[in-house]
């Protein structure tokens, strides 16, 4: 429908430039007077007049809709150019404010602030026993009875963990059924 019209309007601008008509006859007319035809009516020739004019309007509505046309799909691209430029900045500072996440076991996500030590620890600690966890005395000849958070997390950091928490469970086990 644009392509006719595009067209139209070449086909338009060239008639007016080679000062033909419509139909592609020689433009006979000097200042809107045009030359009688062998047996033309004043009426008919009236009639032809404002066939001219009616047709030449048409061509400057249908014209003047088109540029209309390209103006709105212009505004409407730059407007959508806009808000690409809008996303995309958002997502850069997103980018920047976040940190960086990485997939752990389970369905957790752990920004990269947090050091893979401390959820490996984390998940130790979440691994023992829990009875094992009260029971658990970290310095057995200071024994105070009642272990301490900290006691707990040091004996995460000690070398051979493995080994004392077998021990450890073995020993809760064999309390649990005294």
């Amino acid at each position: 429908e644009e392509k006719r019209g595009r067209d139209e309007e070449k086909i338009g601008r060239d008639g007016e430039k080679q000062g033909e008509t419509e139909k592609g006859g020689r433009d006979e007319e000097k200042e809107g007077e045009t030359k009688k035809k062998e047996g033309e009516t004043k009426r008919q020739r009236e009639k032809r007049e404002k066939t001219r004019e009616r047709r030449r309007e048409q061509r400057e509505r249908r014209r003047e809709k088109r540029e209309r046309r390209w103006e709105k799909r212009e505004r409407r691209r730059e407007k959508r150019e806009r808000r690409w430029e809008k996303r995309k900045r958002r997502r850069k500072r997103r980018e920047r404010e976040r940190p960086r996440t990485y997939h752990t076991e389970g369905s957790r996500r752990i920004s990269r602030a947090e050091t893979p030590g401390d959820f490996a620890r984390r998940n130790k600690l979440s691994r023992l026993h829990p009875l094992f966890l009260f029971n658990y005395d970290p310095d057995p000849q200071a024994s105070s009875g009642a272990s301490s958070t900290q006691g707990i997390l040091e004996f995460h950091y000690s070398d051979e963990h493995r080994s004392v928490t077998d021990r450890s469970r073995g020993k809760v086990s064999a309390e649990l059924h005294e």
